[in-house]
Order: C-alpha cells, then sequence, then structure tokens
C-alpha cells in the first residue's frame, strides 16, 4: 500500500492475512472487526498505524511485525490470543511522528470493556522498541507473567490493574525463575514512578518465586523462610509487627519461671523469678531495648533466655524498621 490504506470500520468475517504486507502511509483500522484468525506477519507499517477501537476476535499474530511510526490500540479489544514478537530489527521504532499526536509511538488504551477479555493472553516475548518509555499502557488489565522475556523497566503504566495471582502467574508462565526476572523489573518500574504500593506488592513476588524455586516446601532451617514468615521479605510491616510483639510476650513467659537476683545481693546465686505477667513484660520490653533492667540474670536458663532476646528483638525491630521506610519512606 504506497500511499494509505482505509480499511476504516472493515468486517473481516473469516480471517484476515496481512503478512509481509507493506504500509507506506497511513495504515487505518479504526473500529475495524476481525472476527477470525488474523496475521501481520513481517508486516511494515512506515507511517501511522491506527487500530482504535478494533475488535480482534481470534488468534492476532505480529510476529517480525515493524512499526516504524505512531502507533496506537486505544480502546481496543482483544478476545483472543495475541503475539507480538520481533523479527531481526526493531519491532517499534520512534521516527517522530509521536510528538504531534499523543506523544507515545505505541498506545495500549481501553475503552468502557476491558482491552483484553478472559481467555485473551498477551505475548511481548524478546520485545524490541527504540524507545521503550513511548510505550504506554493506560487503564488495562494485565498479567505479570506477559512481560517475561522482556524488558518493562521503561514502559509506561499508567492506572494498570494487575492480575498477579502467584499461582495462576505460575501455572500459566514460564519456569520460575523467568517469572521472577518479570516481577522484579516490573517493582523497578513501579519504584522508579512513585507506585510504591506497587513495587513493594512485585519485589514480595520475585522473591517468593525465588524461594519457592530454591526450596520445595517450607525450609523452616533457611534464611529465606524466617526472612519470609518474620517480615514478608522486608515489604510486610503489619508481619514484622505481629512478630516483634509474639517475640516480646513469649519472652516474658520463661522470666516467670527462672532466677534472678537484684544488685543489692550480688552473692545470690539462686534468685528468684519475676513475680508476676505485668512485672516480666516490662522486662522484656527493657531487654528487648536493651537497657540491662534489674533484676540481673543468675541462673543458667534465665541468662540464655535473656541473651536470646537481646539478639532475637533487635532483629526483628530492624525489619520491622526495614519494611516502614520501604513503605513510606523512599
Amino acid at each position: 500500500f504506497s500511499k494509505g490504506a482505509d480499511f476504516n470500520s472493515a468486517t473481516f468475517s473469516k480471517g484476515a492475512d496481512f503478512n509481509s504486507a507493506t504500509f507506506t502511509g497511513e495504515a487505518d483500522f479504526h473500529s475495524a472487526t476481525f472476527s477470525g484468525k488474523t496475521y501481520f506477519r513481517f508486516a511494515t507499517f512506515s507511517g501511522v498505524a491506527n487500530f482504535i477501537s478494533a475488535t480482534f476476535s481470534g488468534l492476532t499474530l505480529f510476529d517480525a511485525t515493524q512499526f516504524l511510526g505512531f502507533t496506537t490500540f486505544s480502546n481496543a479489544q482483544f478476545k483472543d490470543y495475541v503475539k507480538f514478537k520481533p523479527g531481526k530489527k526493531e519491532m517499534f521504532r520512534y521516527n517522530g511522528i509521536s510528538d504531534r499526536l499523543a506523544g507515545k509511538s505505541f498506545n495500549f488504551k481501553p475503552a468502557k470493556e476491558e482491552m483484553f477479555g478472559a481467555k485473551a493472553s498477551l505475548t511481548l516475548d524478546d520485545l524490541q522498541i527504540e524507545k521503550p518509555e513511548r510505550l504506554s499502557f493506560h487503564s488495562v488489565k494485565l498479567r505479570p507473567h506477559w512481560f517475561i522475556n522482556t524488558d518493562p523497566r521503561k514502559f509506561e503504566f499508567i492506572d494498570v490493574h494487575w492480575d498477579d495471582n502467584l499461582a495462576k502467574e505460575r501455572r500459566d508462565s514460564m519456569p520460575d525463575r523467568l517469572l521472577s526476572i518479570a516481577y522484579r523489573q516490573l517493582a523497578m518500574n513501579a519504584e522508579e514512578n512513585n507506585r510504591y504500593d506497587e513495587a513493594a506488592k512485585f519485589r514480595y513476588e520475585a522473591m517468593e518465586l525465588r524461594r519457592l524455586e530454591k526450596y520445595k516446601g517450607l525450609a523452616f532451617w533457611t534464611l529465606d523462610f524466617w526472612y519470609w514468615a518474620l517480615s514478608g521479605y522486608g515489604e510486610r510491616v503489619a508481619r514484622a509487627a505481629i512478630a516483634l510483639l509474639l517475640i516480646l510476650f513469649l519472652s516474658c513467659v520463661p522470666y516467670q519461671f527462672t532466677g534472678f537476683a537484684p544488685s543489692k545481693y550480688p552473692e545470690d546465686k539462686i534468685g528468684a523469678p519475676l513475680p508476676n505477667v505485668a512485672r516480666a513484660l516490662v522486662y522484656s520490653l527493657e531487654t528487648a531495648s536493651l537497657q540491662k533492667p534489674e533484676p540481673r540474670p543468675v541462673t543458667t536458663a534465665a541468662r540464655f533466655f535473656v541473651g536470646l532476646e537481646t539478639i532475637l528483638a533487635p532483629l526483628q525491630a530492624a525489619l520491622l524498621a526495614l519494611a516502614i521506610r520501604r513503605k513510606y519512606m523512599r
């Protein structure tokens, strides 16, 4: 198509084969309906590629397609599998046209309905784009495993809803290692763009995938397990706070059954337990804050439990501080 191609509101009822087609001018597929399988493999769009409000009901392949100008799928709908896979050259190349239009060289933005239907799946394997910050996803529902084998760190995500149930993502994706990389890169994108809650969620899932890949089962003897259990990898404030409170409360239990001696009786080698729960709890709190409270522990058991809390409580407090910092103090 040497000057332009106008398929505005066209209906392809059985299928559409644009394999190896070349669109020199504007390719207008505005409101087009593709009812069957749709192929744009090895096609080249040199000018504007307009797929606004297009509907793709069947398998849709953009393998080795080149988009050299402004491309938009705003308000489009994909009801089945859609694949964007580059060839030897960059798939999306910015040529200046987008400055006059929307400021983006490639744009996904839905209408009132979801862009990707319940049976839809998007593949962006090895996606190549000259200026990745010009690829925009706006108000769409996405799944993290769609970004496996690509680098989404500079993509623009605006008001995106992530369907990121980890069990479902693991079932529908490649090995955990690749999914973990995708989560980590999405976390970096969210962090860079001040979407801190989203970044925390992605970082948590990336660490969880690494743990599940490395260890089968709970593996409670590993540091990874305790890092997860005590603070959610430094991302769960509530979990870290509850764990700290448990340490304080559990530590006060043995203080009521082991020997402590006041400083005025330094020769006492037996001592006496703390008189009640309230006193034991205060003693536990003072021990956790490294204040060396009175009475001092004199029996081996008392010294052991005091020493153990002196180690565990500050460590857990540090994990709580880390989780708070990641959530509120960037």
